[in-house]
């Protein structure tokens, strides 16, 4: 193993995280395939070194608010005194770091706090994220002894990670070349057995007209002023309408919201005490070249903002060519943490097909809860995938579809969630709602499940 190397990478550092990562890259590249034995020996043997490494990591908090480059000095001079023992010094501070986590997190006071990249990403070929608040499903997995958790992370993670339970290091080339953004929102809102989703596939009365790029090979999104003020008001009567029946998360499909609906909600949300609904899945606007969704909390915060990355592509027969929607694409996947419900990602109709976004989402970034904004009159890939994203890797996906483009039989809301069996995962369909079952008129139409740990039941109204 090369020292100096690790010496010169560390030097770079400039912060903490982009220490630990490249401490972590390094001892990874060890071939030794377990450290326990090695460690023990260490712990038994060296003693002295042990306590004085223990005790210099012990200050990482401090080094965090203080002064990083002279505890990195610290850090490296030691190790240079003590070069015999250099890996095991690398591990313990490994180990260190990993107890720390809580106490290194708890110092924000903000109610949503950025929780990830956490290092400096760009200049790294390997990054490092704090996992996620106890997963809802957590403790139901545990009980029915079926593997969950990192075990399911089969994308190109480094074998090191399973010694550690609060960080997981995860190489560059795993993600796609996207970046990976993580909101911790510190409230716990979720502590029951149970939560009630709402979707709303909503009116297919169309509310925008598409709009045609002269010579071009692409199309935008035009919406009518003279409906926004009663579509918006459509989406808060709706919001209400669920709050009164005991509705906890509500769902909208994608295209949603017009360009003024963000505000329009957030005022409404401030303006209204709603007693059930604690968050709100808004679908998605189109504005500016872009397709941004958004989960909102019941006083009108924006928790998670997602941007549709792969854009919808047709066949035009008149031109000749295919034509594509005109927005522009980020690299920049969010997801947002939740206290008693885990890791919650949004994807936006054809990004939950995207291979590269679909598996950062629901493999190495280990999300519980998937919500898919769609506007599509296919939607038989979103409902396999949902099927094998539960029975694989046990998240849940709750799928909204718009009825303004679901034609008869078609899927306009769809809830899938894993299920134990003889220690196993099974995919259950808790709400599978198709056009045409009993939605003759869908001015008024509600679909509502609820997920349980325990005892799965299904509610519906209309």
């Amino acid at each position: 193993m090369d020292y100096s190397a690790l010496v010169k990478e560390l030097l770079r550092a400039r912060n903490i995280y982009s220490f630990v990562v490249e401490v972590f890259v390094w001892l990874s590249a060890e071939k030794t395939p377990s450290f326990s034995r090695e460690y023990a020996s260490f712990v038994s043997q060296e003693t002295i070194v042990l306590h004085e490494i223990r005790a210099l990591t012990d200050l990482i908090p401090d080094a965090i608010n203080a002064d990083f480059p002279f505890w990195r000095s610290e850090w490296i001079d030691f190790l240079e005194d003590n070069k015999d023992n250099c890996k095991m010094i690398c591990y313990q501070t490994l180990k260190n770091f990993d107890e720390l986590i809580p106490k290194l997190l708890e110092n924000s006071s903000r109610p949503v706090a950025d929780h990830g990249p956490l290092n400096d990403y760009a200049q790294q070929n390997a990054f490092l994220y704090i996992t996620a608040p106890s997963g809802f499903f957590e403790a139901y997995f545990a009980q029915s002894k079926i593997r969950c958790g990192r075990q399911t992370v089969l994308h190109n993670a480094i074998g090191l990670n399973r010694c550690f339970k609060r960080f997981f290091v995860i190489k560059k080339s795993s993600t796609n070349d996207y970046i990976p953004t993580i909101k911790l929102y510190r409230t716990n809102m979720f502590s029951g057995d149970e939560i009630k989703i709402g979707c709303s596939p909503f009116e297919p009365t169309p509310w925008f007209d598409e709009e045609p790029y002269p010579d071009s090979d692409a199309f935008g999104i035009k919406y009518d002023i003279n409906l926004c003020s009663k579509h918006n008001r459509r989406i808060s009567d709706l919001i209400e309408l669920f709050d009164t029946h005991k509705v906890e998360i509500v769902t909208f499909p994608e295209l949603a919201l017009n360009n003024s609906s963000l505000k329009a909600i957030q005022h409404f949300l401030v303006q209204t005490e709603l007693k059930h609904v604690k968050l709100i899945c808004t679908g998605s606007c189109w504005n500016d070249q872009k397709n941004e969704a958004y989960i909102l909390s019941k006083d009108g915060t924006v928790l998670l903002k997602y941007q549709k990355k792969k854009t919808y592509q047709r066949y035009d027969k008149e031109k000749g060519i295919y034509t594509s929607e005109n927005i522009t694409s980020d690299p920049f996947v969010s997801f947002l943490d939740i206290p008693g419900i885990g890791r919650i990602a949004y994807n936006i109709c054809y990004d939950f097909d995207n291979d590269d976004v679909e598996t950062l989402c629901s493999s190495v970034m280990m999300s519980n809860f998937m919500f898919v904004a769609a506007y599509s009159n296919d939607t038989h890939l979103m409902e396999e995938k949902a099927v094998a994203n539960a029975s694989l890797r046990g998240i849940t996906t709750i799928l909204t579809n718009a009825c303004a483009s679901a034609e008869d039989g078609q899927l306009i809301s769809y809830i899938v969630e894993p299920v134990a069996e003889n220690k196993h995962l099974i995919s259950k369909n808790i709400l599978n709602f198709r056009k045409g079952d009993v939605c003759s008129d869908c001015k008024n139409c509600l679909k509502e499940a609820i997920i349980s740990t325990k005892e799965l039941a299904k509610s519906e109204s209309k």
